[in-house]
């Protein structure tokens, strides 16, 4: 009974050595990763194309020199802080291509990272990735504009704002225009799309749509102020209801039936 124990305590201090000696194996793999982002080009989960920067994630204090690899072939070795390389992916086959670091560090090891698989896109990859990511948000953009302008013919299409000449307005971030119809300055909307140089927008005053411009302050607070002198009071015609005209068509068929 005693051997047999003193055998099973030898199995167990022989496993605990053999994990103590392994153990740093797998801290030194992980000890490094390789790291890669775009300067100038296209990036989009793991296709990539254009001037790309590799460089290593880890303890850079101990790193003497960095090897970058792509398809196990030294491609730059980097031998000064930050030990940082750049490639273009134009020099090397379209496709999936493995990518990796050996980072020789100040103690005398060497750490290999772990690999990376990126595909090199070609053009038309990268226009499709591209459309496929702008065009269901340009498509909301588009919505949205559009519920807004739908809104605002249908819900304002007869109202006007009532302001007396010469108040001062609030333009808010958006700014604000002079309507090239009634001269009356207010307040981009919202929902007005740009067009250019100008915006599609509605005036508050006249309720009517008109590709305006944008206007500085300085020529917004102007234009209120010559509300007062151009606004003529003998131009507010008021418009008489069809009830109000049914009235007035009776009583002068009263003097008439005379």
């Amino acid at each position: 009974m005693f051997h047999k124990n003193r055998m099973v305590f030898k199995i167990c201090f022989v496993l605990i050595l053999a994990a103590i000696a392994v153990s740093p194996v797998f801290a030194q793999q992980d000890e490094y990763r390789l790291g890669l982002n775009k300067i100038v080009g296209f990036s989009s989960g793991d296709q990539i194309r254009g001037s790309m920067n590799l460089y290593v994630i880890g303890p850079a204090e101990n790193i003497q020199s960095v090897k970058y690899t792509i398809d196990g072939k030294v491609v730059t070795e980097v031998t000064q802080p930050p030990f940082t390389a750049s490639f273009q992916t134009a020099s090397f086959d379209f496709g999936y291509h493995d990518l990796s670091a050996v980072v020789q560090t100040k103690d005398g090891r060497t750490v290999e990272t772990a690999i990376r698989k990126f595909k090199f896109a070609t053009a038309q990859e990268e226009s499709s990735n591209v459309l496929n990511f702008l065009g269901p948000l340009l498509g909301l953009v588009v919505l949205v504009l559009g519920l807004g302008f739908v809104s605002q013919m249908i819900l304002f299409r007869n109202k006007i704002k009532t302001l007396p000449p010469g108040t001062q307005r609030e333009y808010g971030f958006r700014g604000g225009t002079i309507c090239p119809n009634c001269k009356r300055p207010y307040a981009f909307h919202w929902w007005s799309p740009n067009l250019l140089t100008s915006k599609f927008d509605r005036c508050d005053f006249c309720g009517k749509f008109a590709l305006a411009r944008h206007y500085s302050i300085e020529e917004l607070r102007k234009a209120e102020q010559n509300e007062i002198q151009s606004f003529d009071v003998s131009e507010t015609i008021v418009q008489k209801s069809e009830e109000e005209k049914l009235r007035e068509m009776l009583e002068r068929s009263k003097y008439s039936d005379h």
